[in-house]
């Protein structure tokens, strides 16, 4: 009898060790997994922001709106936001864009591997590590320029509905725009050529697209 019952407070002591083992794994996992989580978050947050921005009267004649451009600092040709931001704080507009949609006819690397005087036989596969470097540092530049010439004043226009071509008027989302004739219109220019213009419509209280050209 005596041998049953230490073999029971045997098994007894056993088991109660072995859970206070598997708790303390488990918390360590979870300490573990809790440190992880927070150093992902930390290097997320870390990524180098920086932006562009312009006022200029957009929702209303009277009151300027903040047009927004973020981006990867580290990075310009990553994704980017572009956002307007009411005169009261709202965000009316927001648009995800690449920093490559920035490139044009004019990019640097497009210039030189099209320029005529490469000949028919050449590869602009084979070309040095220095040349890329090089055409790539102009490229980044490039962006930079066409960046801050996103938002020039000659991108907003007045009254956009009688000012642009009828063909290249969306009638299908312009309600409330072209009949007012102080609707303000901002042209949205990216990639090769062509363009977005988009307004706010005082009465659908919304930013609308309006027209668009190919």
């Amino acid at each position: 009898m005596k041998k049953i019952t230490i073999l029971v407070l045997t098994i007894i002591v056993c088991v109660v060790f072995i859970q206070n083992l598997n708790a303390g794994v488990n918390s360590e996992l979870k300490t573990e997994s809790s440190v992880i989580s927070k150093e992902t978050n930390r290097n997320e947050k870390e990524t180098n922001q920086c932006e562009i921005t312009k006022k200029h009267p957009f929702s209303r004649q009277d009151r300027e709106d903040t047009f927004k451009l973020t981006f990867n600092c580290e990075n310009l040709e990553d994704s980017m936001s572009f956002q307007i931001i009411g005169f009261s704080g709202d965000i009316i507009y927001e648009k995800k864009i690449s920093g490559i949609s920035f490139y044009d006819y004019g990019r640097p690397w497009y210039v030189y591997v099209t320029d005529p005087k490469r000949g028919k036989d050449f590869n602009a596969q084979k070309l040095s590590n220095q040349v890329t470097d090089s055409l790539h540092k102009a490229d980044i530049q490039y962006i930079k320029k066409r960046m801050n010439e996103f938002f020039n004043d000659n991108r907003f226009i007045v009254n956009p509905t009688v000012k642009l071509d009828k063909k290249q008027l969306n009638v299908y989302h312009y309600d409330g725009i072209s009949d007012d004739s102080t609707a303000i219109g901002f042209k949205i220019q990216l990639y090769v050529e062509g363009f977005e213009m988009i307004a706010y419509s005082k009465k659908m209280q919304k930013v609308q697209f309006i027209a668009s050209a190919d």
